[in-house]
């Protein structure tokens, strides 16, 4: 499965990257500098996070420096506290139906999305906000995109992409930050490509979030936007066509990627601050990355095409500054099966992972999970 989707939330959300959670080391030295080996975990425990009454799936969708995990439950966004043993349904607006969970930053300011009932010809998705102080504020209706639009930092600041109503089909990028507000437009190459109808873009077939650091670099698609340097687009690490789209950005602006190839489904790649990407091909297809360059993802590509089906991917590991590699273990109080799959969507810079577990089924309900390091020194 590809992370990122929202087109009914309800496919996995994995990742919707949201960085920003660093350490004083990663503030002083640039990752290549950093020696993860110091800091490598020998395995890791993976948990279900407990759901509230009633529902009965969920995901854990990112994790700040304090431990507190947010994502969905049922068909309602929530916050996992260290230590609670059941969460937090965070309010809902009013007359809407469903909300979901996209980032928190360091002081608990939370991000996502929120879906009235369904209007046609489309449904739109409201993105909102709501404040540690508590409550709920709408920033606005992004008309007609069915994606994980919206990030979060580590200080609070906002990222959204908005598809306005009328006019030549185009995106929006949003930035609220410092009390201001911060708009630009989007480059029609940003994503792989459109869909349109209706007369608007309704989903970009490949930029399916949006990623923002500390220093408020916001990436969409294949393109990193800066407040200094204006737009920038990557260059794909694979030769032949394909598509690309990054899912994270640390705040030393090192950012991985999925590259899309009919023949090999998802490639994995990684962008150093300085210096040539790093291709993993099916190896690694990253979907976050913390502040120490430790990368977490799935390995043996997302999907496969196959004569007749598909073939979904069944191991999901962490890779360290070092090049080492640990398997993510399958959660031992799984409810269903033996061997789910399991796709992470947050590393932080604790090493503490969240994401799902799944039946090994393309509809499958999700099961919120938190995989957390120990420490082997």
């Amino acid at each position: 499965m590809r992370m990122g989707s929202v087109a009914a939330l309800w496919a996995p959300v994995a990742a919707l990257a949201v960085i920003g959670c660093g350490g004083s080391d990663a503030t002083t030295e640039p990752v290549g500098n950093i020696d993860a080996r110091a800091i490598k975990p020998a395995t890791y425990v993976a948990e279900l996070l407990p759901l509230p009454p009633g529902a009965s799936l969920g995901q854990a969708i990112d994790v700040n420096s304090k431990g507190q995990i947010v994502g969905y439950a049922g068909w309602r966004a929530v916050r996992w506290d260290p230590g609670a043993t059941a969460p937090v349904e965070l309010e809902m607006l009013p007359g809407h139906e469903r909300s979901y969970a996209l980032g928190i930053s360091d002081g608990g300011d939370i991000v996502g999305g929120s879906v009235p009932p369904r209007i046609e010809p489309y449904t739109p998705i409201h993105v909102v906000r709501w404040p540690a102080s508590g409550g709920v504020q709408d920033l606005g209706e992004v008309c007609c995109i069915n994606f994980a639009v919206a990030a979060i930092n580590k200080r609070g600041d906002v990222a959204w992409v908005e598809n306005p109503l009328g006019g030549e089909p185009h995106l929006l990028l949003h930035l609220l930050r410092h009390g201001g507000l911060t708009t630009v437009e989007i480059p029609n190459d940003a994503a792989g490509g459109w869909e349109i109808r209706y007369g608007r873009v309704v989903a970009a077939l490949f930029a399916e979030q949006v990623a923002i650091n500390n220093h408020d670099d916001v990436a969409f698609g294949a393109s990193i936007w800066s407040p200094h340097g204006g737009w920038s687009r990557l260059s794909s690490a694979y030769a032949g066509p394909g598509q690309l789209e990054i899912w994270a950005i640390n705040d030393r602006n090192a950012a991985v990627a999925a590259g899309w190839s009919e023949l090999q489904g998802w490639r994995g790649t990684l962008y150093p601050r300085k210096g040539a990407p790093v291709a993993f091909g099916v190896n690694l297809v990253p979907q976050s990355i913390n502040n120490l360059g430790v990368m977490v993802g799935l390995k043996g590509g997302v999907w496969f095409a196959l004569p007749g089906g598909f073939m979904v991917n069944r191991s999901a590991v962490v890779r360290y500054a070092d090049g080492t590699t640990v398997e993510l273990p399958n959660p031992s109080d799984f409810p269903r099966g033996s061997d789910p799959v399991v796709s992470p969507a947050q590393i932080n810079d604790d090493g503490i992972i969240v994401g799902f577990s799944a039946e090994q089924a393309e509809a499958a309900p999700h099961f919120p999970t938190v995989w957390r390091p120990v420490t082997g020194r």
